[in-house]
């Protein structure tokens, strides 16, 4: 790291004329109300080519276009969802957990705010090996579980984790939370 500084303070005059002039995207996101109505403009314009493609294709094709548009959506909510993690879930540790995790009333360890955000990433390598076995497994018994339904699992066990989060208030002390409930949100 230090060196890393060292360089920076040497290459500096040297990169200070490297850079871009400001271009139009700087100015939609220092405007909110510009950024939102182009939100709004290029979910509508997707909308309006799902419904031409809807409208124009082959009855046979239109359930699979159908269920193209149901997981796209279901993605994008997922990721929402998943990006909370590094924002407003690490915001919610921060002022709102009690840091101390205690089983039966001895602290065994004190967490920091970041090493909350390790769960997630745990809880993928623990269940992906397992998962695989079990999807594979229900697949060699011909009772192969479709992707709609995998997506869909998936969502409800993100869903389920924000719940832990939401009713962990009811049992605040203090304005503070057990970290429990959060090893539980992302535990599932």
């Amino acid at each position: 790291m230090l060196l890393s500084v060292v360089n920076y303070f040497v290459m500096f005059r040297t990169l200070a004329h490297i850079g871009s002039a400001r271009r139009p995207t700087m100015f939609v996101l220092q405007h909110k109300a510009i950024a939102v109505a182009c939100v709004y403009t290029a979910g509508a314009a997707i909308l309006a080519i799902f419904a031409y493609m809807l409208v124009k294709c082959e009855r046979s094709e239109r359930s699979g276009l159908f269920a193209a548009l149901i997981l796209t959506e279901q993605v994008i909510l997922f990721f929402v969802f998943y990006v909370q993690m590094s924002t407003s879930l690490t915001l919610f540790v921060l002022r709102n957990v009690d840091p101390h995790f205690s089983l039966f009333g001895v602290t065994l360890f004190t967490w920091s705010t970041a090493q909350f955000q390790a769960l997630n990433p745990i809880r993928i390598m623990v269940m992906s090996p397992l998962l695989a076995l079990l999807y594979t497994k229900l697949a060699k018994n011909g009772k192969d579980v479709p992707v709609a339904v995998k997506y869909a699992f998936g969502f409800a066990v993100v869903a389920a984790g924000f719940f832990v989060y939401a009713a962990s208030g009811n049992y605040a002390v203090n304005g503070r939370v057990s970290s429990w409930f959060m090893v539980g949100g992302y535990g599932l």
